[in-house]
């Protein structure tokens, strides 16, 4: 699968030791505002915080794109799903296909000593992390990558 980690997010890449990674990947729809959830946690308004995230690339980048599937087909969650084991990646059956330019976003995070391995790439960080670099992502540069089976149309 095509990654963009042979640009400049080359120094990011785990290589092939995704048990014990460097960085670890969050994917997100949306650009998330990493300062004011800084303060909430350091002001105590966020008690117990933890961060689900993974150290294998195309999920984190999957994972975005299927938050903006879900996003835009509300009522058909069950049908898109990322399976970090398969290829294709992400698959998504009967639901209205996202736009080429439609954007989510990768977070990379330098991987502490005290992240809890809970799956096979998937890590908890009990805490925050800021993180070291923000990728926006573009559908069309992913999508040949995923399983994405439309909608059908009524004729009329």
């Amino acid at each position: 699968m095509k990654t963009d980690l042979n640009s400049d997010l080359s120094s990011y890449y785990n290589g092939d030791d995704l048990s014990n990674p460097k960085f670890l990947y969050m994917g997100a729809s949306a650009p998330i505002d990493f300062n004011q959830l800084e303060k909430e946690c350091n002001n105590g308004y966020r008690i117990n915080f933890k961060m689900y995230l993974t150290a294998h690339y195309n999920t984190a980048v999957a994972n975005a794109f299927a938050q903006k599937l879900i996003e835009k087909n509300p009522d058909k969650a069950n049908n898109i799903t990322v399976d970090s084991y398969s290829i294709p990646i992400l698959k998504a059956s009967d639901v209205v296909d996202l736009d080429d330019n439609a954007e989510g976003y990768l977070y990379i995070f330098k991987c502490p000593e005290d992240a809890t391995n809970f799956k096979k790439y998937d890590f908890i960080v009990n805490g925050f992390l800021m993180p070291v670099k923000v990728k926006e992502l573009y559908y069309k540069d992913h999508k040949i990558y995923y399983s994405i089976n439309k909608e059908q149309q009524m004729e009329k």
